[in-house]
């Protein structure tokens, strides 16, 4: 296997297209999708030093860094932390007070459900009093990378409370499985979807978020033993093929390879770090196999589902479009950048 290519592939599909304004593939915009798809090349420069990747990460931080002011939601967070992290210990003042900024907007102005979590605000709908999953990705790890950077430990402290309530809140205790969302107001989890890229942002932020926080915060190991038993599940949910279903319990639902390649990083980095036991590493081997087959000759990821918001049944989840996604490539890219190693 040459993961090195396949990554080169999935990054130039993104940094040299020429897609149209407001095309799925197009990165020079400042929303969540552009955030993971900027997470995902960044990655691809740690890992494998593609020069012309950092330089297309430093000439968009430097084209849309102003935009980040203007964009103050949960999704529109997401693409804060490859700032942070692409220019690390020397970043500049300027560059440092954006990530502070959208940190202090988190801590001070930020919607909130009354348990605290917090809300999943986007820039053209208010999901009142509704926590989803993908909080966790967006918002809640630059909390935790920015604890670290800076020291502050109200950073810290944030990302600790957001990871313990998000597992509290959204965990299916018969399943091991996350559902998508929950919501204050009715006191459930809405149409109760343990959707697949759901379940692989617990998977991927709840490793990511333990490798920065302090290890005995209260709850870490209610968080750790939650990580553990979604691992067990989503092992028993795994496709023969390698693939998880975009809803994953339920098996006519379709193959869906963002997700699949979530998990897999997840997985992957969990079991380097400890937290996931080895006898998991042939699940996430798989999910790579499958994933891998699943770039095409243009160097896109297929069968990746469009953006999904909760949606009312199983079946309007399994009925959302199919179409190449930046952050399916990222997904892509974490997972093989992951498993070079």
């Amino acid at each position: 296997m040459n993961n090195q290519k396949d990554v080169k592939r999935l990054v130039d599909r993104v940094i040299y297209a020429k897609d149209p304004k407001g095309a799925d593939m197009n990165i020079e915009r400042v929303e969540w999708p552009e955030g993971v798809g900027l997470y995902g090349l960044l990655r691809a420069y740690q890992t494998y030093g593609f020069s012309d990747c950092g330089a297309f990460l430093d000439g968009w931080i430097e084209r849309h860094k102003r935009e980040i002011y203007d964009e103050r939601t949960i999704n529109g967070t997401a693409p804060v932390m490859t700032i942070l992290e692409k220019l690390g210990k020397h970043i500049s003042p300027e560059d440092l007070g954006i990530c502070t900024d959208r940190a202090e907007f988190l801590l001070r102005d930020a919607a909130r459900l009354p348990n605290g979590a917090l809300e999943h605000t986007v820039h053209d709908t208010v999901f009142k009093n509704q926590m989803w999953a993908d909080t966790l990705v967006m918002a809640c790890m630059l909390l935790a990378k920015l604890g670290v950077h800076t020291g502050d430990r109200r950073y810290t402290a944030e990302a600790q409370k957001q990871l313990v309530l998000h597992h509290k809140y959204l965990k299916d205790p018969d399943t091991g499985l996350f559902f998508h969302g929950y919501s204050e107001d009715t006191g459930d989890h809405l149409s109760a979807v343990r959707w697949g890229r759901a379940n692989a942002w617990i998977t991927l932020s709840t490793v990511e978020m333990l490798e920065l926080l302090p290890p005995d915060f209260a709850g870490r190991q209610e968080v750790l033993e939650s990580l553990q038993g979604q691992v067990a599940a989503l092992a028993s949910c795994q496709r023969a093929d390698g693939m998880f279903g975009t809803v994953l319990d339920w098996e006519g639902s379709y193959n869906e390879a963002s997700a699949t390649a979530g998990i897999a990083y997840g997985i992957c980095r969990g079991i380097k770090d400890g937290y996931i036991g080895r006898q998991y590493a042939g699940v996430a081997q798989r999910a790579q196999e499958a994933v891998r087959s699943r770039i095409n000759a243009a160097g896109e990821l297929e069968d990746v589902s469009w953006g999904t918001p909760i949606l009312p049944s199983k079946e309007e989840y399994n009925a959302v479009a199919i179409r190449p996604m930046l952050y399916g490539q990222a997904l892509a890219i974490l997972m093989l950048c992951e498993m070079e190693g």
